[in-house]
Order: structure tokens, then C-alpha cells, then sequence
């Protein structure tokens, strides 16, 4: 979703999912169904990314990729949390400690003067939030967020809604 949002601004995007890779309009498997790449097949995405002219890359990155280092050298300027869920405790061990991890990767955008994003509708919210520093941002569905997605309607093959800004409505 964030890259179209930056394809639909004309932003040069690339990305990197559970699915597949995108660099320009190559579609590239990543194997397995690897949603964070090992260090050194990310670095050659990012580095052809670079290589292609973007100037922007969206990965997804698993709590085991910030865990086991993949992401290492990698200055994020923003990073999104959707939400924590208990589904890799069996790696994590414990609850808080697969929190503590996903959270380490919005701490290391915050410490490249990056910007943190987290779901304000998420239960890991009370947990994450004193874990960050001031910059910020935070939305869902609550009248007191900075980002709120209204008028929502799902369908089989996506979602549409209304996305509330301090400069309007999208």
C-alpha cells in the first residue's frame, strides 16, 4: 500500500515483500517466501534500487530480520507498525520480547532522525508507544490520532477509506 501511495505521487519506489521484490518493473522472488532477505541479498536490492534511479524503498521487515540483523546499515527515515500479534513467540519466547524486538525497529529510525508510525487501534499500542521518542506519528480509526481512516469499506480484493490529515482529507 505505501508504495503505490508513493507511485500514485510519482515518488521512485521500489519494495521489498513477503511476495516478491519490485525494482522498477522487474518482479523478483525472493524464495520461500522470505519477507525480510538475508543481509546480502538485501544489500544487492537495495544497491540495484539505487542503481535503477529510486529514490525510496519500502520493505517489510519480520521481527526475525531485526532479530538475526538483516536490516544492519540500513538508515530508515520512517518505519510503520501495523500491529503485534502472538504469532512468533515460538521464536521470541515471550510476548514482551517480540515487542521489544518489532519495537527496535522504529527506535532505529527515530536514532537516524527517522520517524516512528504506530497503530493507535492496536492492543501492543499502551506497550509501544512509552518505548519511543518524540517524532511520532500515529493513526487508525480513533478520533485522537494524526492520521485517521474513515468511511472504510472492505472488499474481496482490497479496502477503500477515507484518509484524515491535518492538511484534509484523502
Amino acid at each position: 500500500m505505501l508504495a503505490s501511495i508513493l507511485r500514485a505521487a510519482s515518488v521512485k519506489v521500489s519494495w521489498i515483500s513477503t511476495i516478491s521484490a519490485r525494482i522498477g518493473t522487474l518482479e523478483i522472488d525472493t524464495g520461500a517466501h522470505t519477507t525480510t532477505p538475508l543481509p546480502f541479498m538485501l544489500q544487492s536490492f537495495l544497491r540495484r534500487m539505487v542503481r535503477d534511479g529510486d529514490t525510496h524503498a519500502v520493505l517489510e521487515v519480520t521481527s526475525h530480520g531485526i532479530a538475526q540483523n538483516r536490516i544492519w546499515g540500513i538508515p530508515f527515515k520512517v518505519a510503520v507498525l501495523t500491529n503485534v500479534t502472538p504469532e512468533h513467540l515460538d521464536y521470541h519466547g515471550t510476548y514482551d520480547a517480540y515487542l521489544r524486538t518489532k519495537v527496535r525497529l522504529l527506535q532505529k529510525a527515530q536514532r537516524h532522525g527517522g520517524i516512528a508510525v504506530i497503530n493507535r487501534d492496536d492492543g501492543s499500542f499502551a506497550h509501544v508507544r512509552p518505548m519511543l521518542g518524540e517524532n511520532v506519528i500515529i493513526y487508525g480509526e480513533q478520533p485522537d490520532v494524526q492520521i485517521r481512516a474513515t468511511d472504510i469499506v472492505e472488499r474481496q480484493d482490497g479496502s477503500d477509506f477515507v484518509m484524515q490529515t491535518p492538511a484534509g482529507s484523502v
